[in-house]
């Protein structure tokens, strides 16, 4: 779990956890941001939130292990599905004006095409159930 979500579910602020910890807030949102957390810093937040330090720090390495077993897909969210959809239109438009005006194949394209769009579909769909959770 990312401390993030932990110091939301105590309802506190950062700056009420920087009150609580004894650590800076730019400290708090490093850490929130990916930063692995220093032996005084995981003392003080241990603390804060009433665990001992080796429990608190598998707390929070499980949470880094889910966002970094997410990756790929995620990792660009939205930007990067229009991003895909906006490759995929240029690149089907390209084969489609090639198979036109050559001897291409053009049930090469429309078979590429939907094997494109059920991998968007299966982006967006990612997307939208990652957002869920």
């Amino acid at each position: 779990m990312k401390l993030k979500s932990i110091r939301r579910k105590r309802g506190w602020s950062q700056e009420q956890l920087s009150e609580i910890s004894g650590i800076s807030v730019r400290t708090i949102q490093r850490i929130e941001g990916g930063e692995a957390p220093g032996m005084e810093s995981l003392k003080a937040l241990a603390a804060a939130f009433g665990q001992n330090m080796e429990e608190f720090q598998e707390l929070l390495e499980t949470g880094q292990d889910t966002a970094k077993s997410k990756g790929g897909l995620l990792q660009y969210g939205w930007k990067g599905l229009f991003i895909h959809l906006g490759v995929f239109m240029a690149v089907i438009s390209w084969l489609l004006a090639l198979a036109r005006f050559s001897a291409f194949e053009e049930s090469f394209v429309i078979w590429a095409g939907f094997a494109w769009a059920f991998w968007i579909a299966y982006h967006a769909i990612t997307l939208i159930s990652a957002k869920k959770e």
